[in-house]
């Protein structure tokens, strides 16, 4: 939430003297951080709502309220790149992150 938020100040600022659109990219090694954390998020972040089978929805629902947060949802998309502690490149990268579809959505 804090990388979240922090980076829309900055997209704020920077989308005030130039236009575009920007792109959160989280960085893990898949086993510390895993990218399904993310898809979750980015889901809530792009729709509002939070899926039905996010385990951590009440927890988050519940901070945003105590903290008084607001998301702009000025973030175009979120992007995760996982790659080993000792790898120079990547082992898996997606843009953008979402969470997978339901057949009843």
């Amino acid at each position: 939430m804090q990388y979240t938020l922090d980076f829309e100040d900055k997209l704020e600022a920077v989308q005030a003297t130039s236009a575009g659109s920007g792109c959160l990219i989280f960085c893990g090694n898949g086993i510390d951080w895993h990218p399904s954390y993310l898809e979750d998020f980015a889901d809530f972040y792009h729709t509002g709502k939070h899926r039905p089978d996010d385990s951590f929805s009440d927890m988050e629902r519940h901070h945003m309220e105590q903290n008084n947060i607001t998301l702009r949802r000025n973030i175009h998309s979120f992007g995760c790149m996982t790659k080993g502690h000792s790898d120079l490149q990547p082992s898996r990268w997606v843009v953008p992150v979402r969470g997978p579809r339901f057949p009843w959505s």
